[in-house]
């Protein structure tokens, strides 16, 4: 399944901001396009605080068929402002690498530990549906990765596990392996997968992960995110789809009325050679290859 992060990580794109009502056509659109569930970061303000709530009374009335999931941190303040949006799922976020966590924190990896196996605890305690996310898994090492999402799942009662590169510097071979290994470690809870582009390998990150095992990833439209943005939504469901087979439940026929309605309210114009939907895609240049037709 796809899990689409446009209306959040737009937020977090420089020089983007979104009005609420901008978010809503955003969000309609996903729905038609046929992703599985979309986040908004309901904690960043009151506005996100509202349009989260609109988008879920939307989806408890039938004018959305996606899941609304908002993103929170690893606070039971956070927590509290997702239940107030009627939400009944809910993604917590926090960083994994322990060098950081010391760093921000000034706390040590069982600290960490406990912390988010009680903020988990209080989400399902609440009767939410949870996923935890795990940022920066790429940088933390495996035997302590190992012992916090075990303790997550089986003390905190997460339901789905999210890993994330956050800083885009795995490589696909990595990804593969880092996947199957969390698969070997949780066999019955269904593993998630975050990334970025900074080293321009987000979507075949992406793919990789579904390779190894991953049953959700997390993309946006056109690939916007922050920095240099996130695995590109349109380029991730073309590729599962063509060429791993794997169905996704992307109406393809949707994919550039999307893309094209995303650019127009970021204002971020899709770059001619973008893959999939850049208007080069289906226009060539070259006489070298031309006059082979004739």
């Amino acid at each position: 399944y796809i899990h689409d992060v446009t209306l959040r990580e737009a937020m977090q794109s420089p020089r983007v901001c979104l009005r609420p009502e901008e978010k809503i056509r955003i969000a309609k659109a996903l729905d038609k396009l046929g992703v599985d569930s979309i986040e908004n970061g309901a904690y960043m303000s009151e506005i996100e605080k509202e349009v989260t709530k609109e988008l879920v009374k939307m989806q408890r009335n039938g004018e959305l068929r996606v899941k609304v999931t908002p993103l929170v941190h690893w606070t039971e303040q956070d927590v509290d402002i997702a239940l107030e949006t009627g939400a009944d799922r809910i993604l917590i976020s926090q960083t994994i690498n322990p060098w950081m966590v010391k760093t921000l924190y000034n706390i040590d990896e069982n600290e960490l530990t406990k912390r988010l196996v009680r903020v988990i605890s209080y989400a399902k305690s609440n009767g939410l549906f949870v996923t935890a996310q795990v940022y920066d898994t790429y940088r933390a090492p495996l035997e302590f990765l190992e012992r916090v999402l075990k303790s997550i799942v089986y003390e905190g009662g997460a339901d789905h596990v999210a890993i994330s590169d956050t800083r885009g510097c795995a490589l696909p071979w990595t990804v593969v392996y880092l996947v199957s290994k969390v698969k070997s470690w949780l066999p019955e809870t269904p593993i998630e997968h975050h990334g970025h582009n900074y080293y321009g390998l987000a979507t075949a990150v992406m793919a990789a992960a579904v390779a190894g095992g991953a049953e959700v990833v997390h993309t946006s439209i056109n690939g916007i995110g922050e920095g240099v943005g996130n695995a590109a939504t349109e380029e991730v469901a073309i590729v599962l789809e063509l060429l791993l087979g794997v169905k996704t439940g992307i109406d393809l026929k949707q994919i550039y009325s999307t893309c094209q309605l995303v650019a127009e309210l970021t204002k971020h114009p899709i770059a001619r050679n973008k893959p999939i939907t850049g208007e080069n895609m289906f226009l060539t240049g070259s006489g070298q290859v031309a006059w082979r037709h004739w």
